[in-house]
């Protein structure tokens, strides 16, 4: 029994230095009650400064790491603003959550487009959206949405109860939006662009002797172009892009820089487009994927864009709108910014925090 007894003894021991030990992780780093008690663990804290930090690096923007007071500060103003909007019935959709996620899913398929990993008229599928997402913050699509909750919950508690500093915002004068551009111009690039409308024939899945059969098709299609056939009426008869049809065959606009476009049908056919001039028609043309019979409709050169031009033929937002909704939105944010800390300061006064060292 003395044995058995020592034994439970040392076990008993052995397991309370563990809790011992992990005490200062599971141990309190504040409490926060303003409506009820919350705790944020030290457990937590190191957490979120790991994270923050990561975050930090990831985006390579030369920003100093935040301290652990910094961060511990933000963890508070969430769960008072979290406590504040339970108490005054302000909450957050979950169209408001999907709206919000669709918003980064198109910002997402610019950033891909701008790459070139992208074509300019594809869209990101739903789950590739949330591959990426996953991807890029170590999250699952759950812990995603909760997060965009807290970020919208957030601005919608200070933007309500904030709303007379927010919304007074003035447009910018003539000048500010002048020197805006004089300072960002070089990056207001639109590069060479053509337009055209084509008669595909697709060689996708065929076997040689096919290809050369369809080859013959195609070249049949151009002598009834030259003998003075109408170009829409053979593009609804014979063309395989169902997408123009009937729409004269209109493939749309392509930039000069679309290396994706360039990858998927291939760099010859890409310089013979950009080697038409307007309104001429190609012989047959191969690409990657089929023959082609191009009529060239829109030809526009590299240039740096002017105020009153607009951003892209797909784009009819001007330069100068594009400036004007860009200053306005800094200065929304900046507003936003002193705003919420003016809220959080509000909250942290009416609430009862302590913070454990």
């Amino acid at each position: 029994m003395k044995k058995v007894g020592c034994l439970f003894i040392i076990v008993l021991i052995f397991f309370c230095s563990l809790q011992i030990t992990a005490a200062p992780l599971d141990g309190p780093a504040a409490m926060i009650n303003l409506i009820r008690t919350e705790v944020i663990t030290k457990g937590q804290l190191q957490q979120r400064v790991e994270e923050t930090e990561e975050v930090r690096v990831q985006a390579r923007l030369g920003i100093p790491p935040q301290t652990e007071k910094q961060v511990l500060d933000a963890m508070i103003a969430e769960i008072l603003i979290e406590q504040a909007a339970e108490r005054d019935g302000i909450n957050v959709s979950e169209s408001e959550i999907s709206a919000a996620l669709n918003n980064q899913r198109k910002g997402v398929e610019l950033q891909l487009q701008q790459r070139g990993q992208m074509g300019a008229s594809e869209q990101l599928s739903e789950n590739r959206f949330r591959e990426l997402m996953e991807q890029q913050t170590r999250m699952s699509w759950v812990e995603i949405r909760e997060s965009i909750r807290k970020q919208l919950l957030q601005q919608k508690y200070v933007m309500q109860t904030q709303s007379d500093v927010i919304d007074t915002i003035s447009p910018p004068a003539e000048k500010d939006i002048q020197e805006r551009y004089n300072r960002i111009a070089t990056r207001l690039v639109n590069p060479e662009i053509i337009r055209f409308s084509q008669i595909f024939i697709s060689t996708m899945n065929k076997n040689e002797a096919a290809v050369d059969g369809l080859r013959e098709k195609a070249e049949d299609i151009h002598k009834k172009i030259r003998q003075g056939a109408d170009f829409s009426s053979l593009v609804s008869e014979y063309t395989d892009d169902a997408g123009s049809r009937y729409s004269g065959g209109d493939f749309g606009y392509l930039a000069r820089d679309d290396a994706r476009a360039e990858a998927y049908f291939g760099k010859d056919f890409f310089a013979r487009l950009f080697s038409l001039e307007t309104n001429q028609v190609s012989g047959v043309l191969r690409s990657n994927i089929g023959f082609h019979i191009v009529k060239i409709t829109e030809h526009r050169d590299a240039k740096i864009l002017s105020l009153n031009d607009p951003l892209s033929p797909t784009n009819p937002m001007t330069v100068r709108e594009y400036i004007s909704r860009l200053i306005i939105n800094e200065k929304q944010q900046q507003a936003l910014h002193d705003a919420y800390s003016r809220v959080v300061s509000t909250l942290r006064s009416e609430a009862d925090i302590q913070v454990f060292e």
